[in-house]
């Protein structure tokens, strides 16, 4: 037992080769004592550590052992963890059939004797093999079920109960073994001392006999105190990993989070200053556009593992619109003339696609591949070398796909390093010893798992010394929407819009320059007038109102110098004159809880940046047209974005409402009481602020929690979680700092 503790400590603290060591040890010992049960578990410890070695073959012997030892001995709880064990190394190994026989078995006992923890396992396992098939909607269900397992059983307190209950019935099965087996010993001893001393006389056996009872007593029940001290260290030990890990992996999210605010504020001052570069040094302004390049390439990085975040979490979403394929992709492919004309690089675009070709995909997916593979062979190219986009649509099994394929005369990649190069954070031993490929390995990660996301496929082939070959495979949707022509010097987006000079006048309030003359030009069928700030916009609005000559729209920024977005909104929809302007955030933070915050305080609509021209475009047109259609008396009621933001108060109110009586809340009681029913009420939450069902009832309870602190509504932290629906105090002030960056108690006390 001491040997597998110590090997578990290993493995958890990465020394692999010394966990192997100490469980060979463990393992010899159980051999010896006959004991095969302990010994399957050792199997599978060892089997896990090959995994993670990538040693797979290895470990597969392992598992097979464990598995036969359970088998044999009809251990039904531990035989599914073998079986979970052999489906995960099989979806590794590339054999998704048997990966998904191992995975159902595994479920099929758990289902059946109700071992939730094999349960969440299993369908955890199925859930990653259907996604590997490419079974989405089956991996869909598998994952809910795996959520709605975790779900019902585990927070914070039960999971360590639990954790303890487990570690005490795990190591109260190893004293009990323990235990008979010193029982046996017990009786050898003592027949051997009664062979022994047989001939010395009846008292003297029966002395001796009184004495090896006592002490083997007194063994017993110090062996025994012994045994429940350290089984208290365990359980408390697997509480502490366990947060360990916990910890670990929202910090990991958090550190994401909190550098891109910093990172903001350090782009749009630079913004700011080389807006007016003319009036600055040219050797200040080359230093400025440095730091602000270094620190878009940081953001970039940022983003990269925000997303990375997302899609371990599974919240990440596509978003399919019309996209003019051959202008798109020219675009991306252009972007990086001027790197390959400075590297004196042959840089060739070889399209066979129709000029008019329009799909259904999602846009932003497709320029993070494109932009990603490109911008790998540029710079793993060498000067005077050659890159080339090859861009085609073939008919394949699965129907009509366009590919495109992206080749370099760059350095190749070792056939050992090829298979691993979509593996996050994996970076190659050449990479690692050249000073110019510094990176962190998540952009091909990002790049495959993109591919994946708008059911396309991303592939490599390359050779050392040769060059590298990308193969991005992407399913052909014809789009029911196709843009009738317009001038070639336009952008794709900005081709099939279908422009209508209007009166209608429109107010952009937006701090980048370059993107105010986008907007310009996209919005050009509109009067359009431009501020850089809130300050601004108000003095335009107020200006424009004494002339009698009002804006119609108003489209904001929320991060700008001076006024920001949030407080120009606040002060508009504070003040009855601006009750008929309608209002649309344009913004890069995306968050789906400020959206809701936007849309409760009366904001008609909001676009995320990048942002598709003509859904801007459209959006803006419905916002128009439907003050155009209202009668005098409509025009100053408020708009049916309004009526959404009325909606989700009345559910909010609803909410406090339940929970101040105590009563049940829960999406079904919540849709019923609203009679929809739970597919509608999720449908209708989630095209209005981005969130689930689940997630808005708990962002309630959270905006509810943070009002009964700020006004001291009751005396403790404890009786506030009580209040808001929270099962346990440790729970809420865990969400709560997680929500809003503060403890309950900091709010309580501030």
């Amino acid at each position: 037992m001491a040997l597998n503790n110590l090997g578990l400590v290993a493995s958890k603290t990465g020394d692999y080769q010394q966990a192997i060591e100490y469980y060979e040890l463990s393992l010899e010992m159980k051999k010896a004592a006959g004991d095969s049960i302990l010994m399957s578990n050792t199997y599978g410890s060892i089997g896990d550590i090959y995994v993670i070695q990538g040693r797979l073959e290895e470990a597969k012997t392992y598992f097979l052992l464990a598995k036969a030892i359970q088998e044999n001995k009809n251990k039904r709880d531990e035989l599914t963890r073998s079986y979970t064990q052999l489906g995960d190394l099989a979806r590794l190994q590339g054999q998704l059939p048997q990966a998904l026989e191992w995975c159902s078995k595994s479920c099929a006992i758990a289902e059946e004797d109700q071992l939730w923890q094999a349960r969440m396992a299993c369908h955890k396992c199925l859930y990653e093999a259907q996604r590997a098939l490419g079974n989405y909607q089956q991996a869909l269900q598998e994952h809910e079920t795996y959520i709605a397992v975790r779900d019902s059983v585990i927070n914070e307190e039960n999971a360590v109960e639990i954790a303890e209950l487990e570690a005490k019935l795990s190591y109260q099965a190893e004293l009990q073994a323990a235990a008979a087996k010193q029982r046996e010993l017990a009786a050898e001893a003592r027949s051997e001392r009664i062979l022994r001393w047989l001939f010395l006389g009846l008292a003297v056996i029966l002395a001796i006999f009184s004495w090896v009872a006592l002490r083997i007593g007194r063994q017993r029940r110090e062996q025994n105190q012994l045994l429940a001290e350290k089984n208290q260290q365990i359980s408390e030990q697997a509480a502490v990993l366990e947060q360990v890990a916990d910890i670990r992996s929202r910090f990991f999210t958090n550190v994401s989070h909190e550098l891109r605010t910093p990172l903001t504020l350090v782009l749009s001052p630079l913004e700011y200053l080389l807006s007016g570069a003319e009036k600055l040094p040219k050797r200040v302004s080359n230093t400025l556009g440095t730091v602000r390049n270094n620190a878009n390439k940081l953001l970039r990085l940022v983003e990269e593992l925000l997303e990375l975040a997302q899609l371990e979490s599974g919240n990440i979403s596509t978003a399919e619109i019309s996209v003019q394929v051959q202008p798109f992709i020219e675009q991306i492919f252009n972007n990086y003339a001027l790197l390959a004309a400075e590297k004196q690089i042959d840089y060739q675009l070889d399209s066979s696609l129709s000029g008019n070709l329009t799909i259904q995909t999602d846009p932003a997916r497709v320029e993070k591949i494109l932009d990603n593979l490109l911008s790998n062979a540029l710079k793993f190219t060498p000067n005077n070398g050659a890159v080339s986009l090859t861009v085609q649509q073939i008919t394949a099994e699965e129907g009509e796909r366009i590919i495109m394929q992206v080749s370099d005369t760059g350095s190749g990649i070792a056939a050992e390093d090829l298979k691993h190069i979509f593996d996050r954070y994996y970076r190659g031993a050449a990479a690692q010893s050249s000073e110019n490929t510094i990176g962190m390995g998540v952009g091909l990660a990002l790049a495959w798992e993109s591919a994946q996301l708008i059911g396309g496929t991303l592939a490599a082939e390359s050779k050392l010394g040769q060059g590298t070959s990308f193969r991005f495979s992407l399913p052909l949707t014809i789009s029911p929407q196709i843009p009738s022509p317009a001038d070639n010097d336009l952008t794709t987006a900005t081709k099939i819009i279908t422009k209508s000079r209007t009166d209608q006048r429109i107010l952009i309030v937006e701090d980048n320059q370059a993107l105010q003359t986008f907007l310009c030009e996209v919005l050009s069928d509109y009067s359009c007038d431009v501020a850089d700030n809130g300050a601004q916009a108000l003095e335009l609005l107020q200006a424009a109102q004494a002339e009698e000559s009002p804006y119609h729209l108003l489209l904001t920024d929320l991060m700008m110098p001076v006024l920001d977005g949030n407080e120009l909104i606040h002060r508009l929809r504070s003040d009855d004159q601006w009750a008929a302007l309608r209002i649309v955030v344009l913004s890069a933070r995306n968050q789906p809880t400020e959206k809701l915050n936007l849309l409760r305080s009366g904001v008609d609509d909001f676009l995320t940046k990048p942002f598709s021209p003509e859904e801007l475009h459209l959006r803006l047109k419905n916002l128009l047209q439907h003050k155009i259609n209202s009668t005098p008396e409509q025009q100053d009621e408020p708009t049916v974005n309004t009526s959404i933001s009325h909606w989700l108060k009345e559910l909010e109110q609803h909410i406090e409402h339940s929970l101040n009586t105590q009563q049940d809340l829960t999406a079904s009681t919540l849709a019923s009481a609203f009679n929809l029913s739970n597919r509608q009420l999720l449908r209708k939450i989630k095209s209005a602020t981005g969130l689930s069902t689940q997630q808005y009832i708990q962002e309630s309870k959270l905006q509810l929690a943070h009002r009964y602190l700020a006004q001291a509504k009751y005396p403790t932290v404890a009786e506030v979680a009580k209040a808001c629906g929270f099962g346990t105090t440790r729970y809420f002030n865990r969400v709560f700092k997680e929500r809003f960056g503060k403890t309950p108690k900091d709010i309580l006390n501030g």
